[in-house]
């Protein structure tokens, strides 16, 4: 187990990965199963599965991307599994069960983010089941299902855009949960920044879908 990066980190380089599983894995800080960092990150015909960010490193500093974490650089996720990971943070929160993007330039197309948590252990609270965004992502073709955050005031069961841009595509987000005190936007929560949903409903989701005032246009 490293701070970052608990199956595969990539540092500054460029890096392909086809036809893999990467499972089972732990990481203190970000990318339980994979982090890339400053360099650019290809994942095709995978599966991110099972993978976990325990928040034991770095008091005092968010928790990111149980299953997949881009911190700077870009990365790409085409026709990828990323489902049943968790993110745990120590008190200042966990970010992006299934994927974090901090100040990152990513595509996601045709993936499936299923079954992924966000939480916080100690008082503070999970934001972004699904996808935490904190820089730009465009995602197409993807199904965002059954994901949830936990903990206090946690936000976006589903989706979260933190900062930075998103765009959804044909891509549904559905069956999502915030589940706690002061919970919001159990589908796509927007703190700040810019979300646009194209033929993407967002449904299904508790306690609603987009918050209450909705945060997100079209929602």
């Amino acid at each position: 187990m490293g701070d970052f990066g608990g199956g595969i980190a990539n540092a500054s380089g460029e890096t392909e990965i086809d036809s893999t599983t990467v499972s089972g894995n732990t990481a203190g800080q970000g990318g339980g199963g994979l982090a890339t960092n400053g360099g650019h990150l290809t994942v095709k015909t995978s599966t991110v599965s099972n993978n976990t960010v325990d928040g034991t490193c770095c008091p005092g500093f968010e928790s990111d991307g149980g299953g997949v974490l881009g911190f700077f650089g870009a990365f790409t996720l085409a026709s990828v599994t990323v489902s049943n990971n968790t993110v745990i943070g120590n008190g200042v929160g966990g970010f992006g069960g299934g994927v974090a993007n901090l100040q990152a330039s990513s595509t996601m197309s045709s993936v499936t983010i299923t079954g992924n948590t966000a939480t916080d252990n100690m008082g503070g609270g999970g934001h972004g089941g699904g996808v935490a965004n904190k820089g730009t992502v465009d995602v197409s073709s993807t199904r965002i299902d059954s994901n949830k955050v936990t903990g206090n005031k946690p936000t976006g069961g589903g989706f979260l855009n933190a900062n930075g841009a998103a765009s959804l595509s044909g891509s549904p987000v559905t069956n999502n949960s915030a589940v706690g005190a002061g919970a919001k936007g159990g589908g796509v929560f927007r703190v700040s920044g810019t979300v646009n949903l194209a033929s993407s409903p967002v449904t299904g989701n508790v306690p609603d879908q987009c918050g209450t005032p909705s945060t997100v246009p079209g929602c």
